[in-house]
């Protein structure tokens, strides 16, 4: 390493530290626009930090940038796959983008289908995922999509009301009234409890 190569890495020890006193405060935008500019300045260096990465990650997704987020957190990752704190960040990270799919799917916003296909990309989508991609393709009028995902969820979810709930309003937008009648039907049985049977007292009776 060259004596000027030392002196941008201390410059860049500085700057971490005012950005780490920025994320103690939740300035979260800051850290992230500092960041980009640390990160700028090692890749002129041909310096690689897992750590600064990892904060990449993390600002990304406080800031609700989950693809930005996932991209920096594998990076940390491909450098040091044990690290604790940067698997625990990617789980985080995949929860917050899953509930901002849900949120966004609530709200109406087609939007949310770029975080369902980062959510597939990486094997990373559950059920309810699955759910709000239907809605923001219901949103969007695209009808097709959104009964594609129903019926597989009620195939693979056949005792969760919501999935039956999705093909009642499938059947709804496709103007197949009966059809949403009978599947909202299907999805009180569903949400009903399983009948508790009595106990039976006296032996064991031999099989």
């Amino acid at each position: 390493m060259t004596e000027d190569q030392q002196i941008d890495l201390d410059d860049i020890q500085g700057q971490l530290d005012k950005i780490r006193a920025s994320a103690d405060k939740a300035e979260w935008p800051e850290v992230r626009e500092r960041l980009a500019e640390t990160r700028r300045h090692l890749d002129h260096l041909c310096v690689s930090s897992a750590y600064v990465l990892w904060l990449s990650a993390v600002a990304a997704d406080m800031t609700e940038n989950p693809e930005e987020a996932v991209a920096f957190v594998r990076q940390a990752r491909a450098i040091d796959r044990f690290q604790t704190d940067f698997i625990r960040s990617e789980q985080v990270i995949f929860h917050h983008a899953r509930s901002l799919l849900s949120d966004r799917a609530a709200a109406g916003d087609i939007a949310g289908l770029r975080i369902y296909e980062l959510l597939l990309l990486h094997g990373e989508a559950d059920s309810s995922s699955h759910l709000a991609a239907a809605r923001c393709h219901l949103a969007s009028d695209n009808v097709e999509a959104a009964s594609k995902l129903a019926d597989a969820l009620v195939l693979l979810s056949p005792g969760w009301p919501e999935a039956w709930r999705l093909k009642a309003d499938v059947a709804r937008r496709a103007r197949n009234e009966t059809l949403a009648v009978e599947m909202e039907a299907r999805a009180l049985t569903a949400a009903r409890p399983a009948p508790a049977w009595p106990a039976q007292s006296g032996h064991r009776a031999e099989a």
